[in-house]
């Protein structure tokens, strides 16, 4: 059996991987595919009560309970960090920031902070980290547990398959077998 290269095929595909890890296409794929999959998975962590890293929230206090089947419009027993749907709709379309670091871009999520209203702001960081004035334990919608970490490995290994050529039945395109 003999194997031929196909030159041609091999220059396409050097052009698309250089196109790829340069800092556009580097910064088209974190705008693209990382930004949403942490918008997705940072909107999930209030239906599912979890944190990032899968760990459950703490229980609401009982007097929080009360609070909120008092005010018209919220059931005492919606999902913590779920009042209004503000912040989850937030989450949902928070853009990311991305700017230049050692060794190539940083992206923070969500991007905006200052560009919200106050109150949606109090209630990200009051997840995020908790309250000492209310006695509020943090819990946290954005971040990087083993779960994140494994979806964004997996969005990025996906990349660089596409940006090599990689389909799982031809893992060399450009080698003919004869």
């Amino acid at each position: 059996m003999r194997n031929s290269v196909k030159w041609d095929k091999v220059q396409k595909d050097l052009a698309r991987m250089e196109a790829g890890v340069s800092t556009a296409g580097i910064l088209s794929f974190m705008e693209h595919a990382l930004h949403w999959t942490l918008q997705a998975l940072a909107a999930d962590t209030i239906d599912d009560q979890m944190g990032p890293g899968r760990e459950p929230w703490v229980p609401l206090k009982e007097s929080t309970k009360r609070i909120r089947a008092a005010l018209p419009g919220i059931q005492p027993d919606r999902p913590i960090n779920f009042r209004t749907g503000n912040l989850q709709r937030y989450l949902e379309s928070a853009p990311a920031s991305y700017v230049p670091g050692p060794g190539g871009l940083i992206m923070s999520f969500p991007g905006d902070a200052e560009q919200n209203s106050t109150r949606l702001m109090y209630a990200y960081h009051t997840a995020q980290g908790g309250s000492s004035r209310w006695g509020t334990p943090p819990r946290p919608v954005v971040g990087l547990g083993s779960g994140e970490i494994a979806a964004i490995h997996m969005t990025t290994v996906v990349y660089i398959n596409e940006l090599l050529g990689m389909d799982y039945g031809n893992s060399y395109p450009w080698v003919e077998k004869s």
